[in-house]
């Protein structure tokens, strides 16, 4: 039995999926499972592509505007009620990066996740409040050119 490299985990992701021959047409499905190197995904019934299509994935993270895309090739597929499970292997590996964005979603789903807006935040200003004070002015006493002469006339040899 083949050991899985990188841990799986499950999922329930609405997504949008790319034939590549079908160039800029999204359909939905659903992510069910997720690694670095692969995902299942459950596609409608009378959409799912044929075993061996190239796929591009778009995984909404925060905002639509903002996604993770994801390719790979479609291994297996089975009937699964009134829909299709199948088995995805990426092309390429996760980055670091894109799959704690993805992790981070499967915990905390976009309905439940805080968004922040910079235009919401308060003025920094404000925050100077809560601040610790600034230290008290400490001054520096500089010589002038006749605290030099008077040094210099008042300093004795032992």
């Amino acid at each position: 039995m083949k050991k899985r490299c990188f841990p799986r985990f499950d999922a329930q992701i609405d997504a949008r999926y790319c034939p590549d021959d079908a160039a800029g047409d999204w359909r939905s499905c659903r992510i069910t499972k997720i690694s670095r190197k692969g995902i299942g995904v459950v596609f409608p019934a009378d959409k799912a592509p044929p075993t061996g299509s190239m796929l591009t994935f778009s995984q909404p993270i925060a905002r639509e505007s903002e996604a993770i895309i994801l390719r790979g090739e479609l291994k297996w597929t089975r009937q699964l009620g009134g829909s299709t499970a199948g088995g995805v292997e990426l092309n390429a590996i996760v980055g670091e990066a894109e799959w704690l964005q993805l992790i981070y979603f499967i915990r905390r789903p976009t309905d439940e996740k805080p968004f922040l807006s910079l235009h919401g935040m308060p003025d920094h200003r404000a925050l100077k409040k809560n601040l610790h004070p600034a230290p008290a002015k400490v001054e520096v006493h500089v010589p002038t050119a006749m605290d030099h002469i008077r040094n210099i006339l008042n300093y004795k040899i032992l």
